[in-house]
């Protein structure tokens, strides 16, 4: 279900006509929801308990350490030195980090990614990064997003590895400024 598919449900079940709901409960999630901005379900939720009274909750779902976030941007080069172009400083103290280092377990792993860039807009994404998860220690790619972020006006990279092995392995996660401006906050989500 999308999140467009959702906000419509809730719009129904809160109808007085149709499902006429006093009280919603849901426990689910919208990898690609905005995270800087509220997408069309929580726009529909916001109305449905103004206009019409009903109390809603949902079950907040926290990534806790398996997530990542930053106020700045700070771009650097490569602390590795073996990319090109401009990249997420992920300790911007003394020196660049550029590598964010992750441990993946046996089995599927998601990165959902994105900016403060406003989703539903015709020209409001003005920045296109990329995200790659690299092998620790040898820098081989083991996985990338790299979506036209600005040609498609979605502030968003989702990101996909399968680890086939039995055992946890270690990896980098890298985030790159492929074109326009830096942004300000990005958020990392790993599933």
């Amino acid at each position: 279900m999308s999140d467009a598919e959702f906000a419509l449900r809730v719009r129904e079940l809160a109808d007085p006509s149709r499902g006429n709901a006093d009280i919603l409960v849901d426990d689910v999630s919208f990898l690609g929801s905005p995270f800087f901005q509220d997408g069309l379900a929580a726009q529909e939720v916001d109305r449905v308990v103004t206009r019409l009274g009903v109390a809603y909750f949902s079950a907040a779902g926290n990534s806790a350490r398996n997530a990542y976030e930053s106020i700045n941007f700070a771009g650097n080069i490569d602390s590795a030195g073996i990319f090109a172009g401009t990249f997420h400083d992920f300790d911007p103290g003394a020196g660049a980090d550029t590598r964010q280092q992750v441990t993946l377990d046996s089995g599927l792993s998601g990165f959902i990614f994105q900016w403060d860039d406003p989703f539903f807009t015709t020209n409001g994404v003005d920045t296109d990064l990329d995200i790659f998860l690299l092998e620790a220690g040898t820098g081989n790619i083991l996985a990338q997003s790299t979506e036209r972020n600005i040609q498609n006006q979605t502030p968003l990279e989702i990101l996909q590895f399968d680890n086939t092995s039995a055992e946890s392995i270690e990896a980098e996660v890298v985030i790159n400024l492929f074109a326009g401006a830096e942004p300000g906050r990005i958020k990392i989500f790993i599933l």
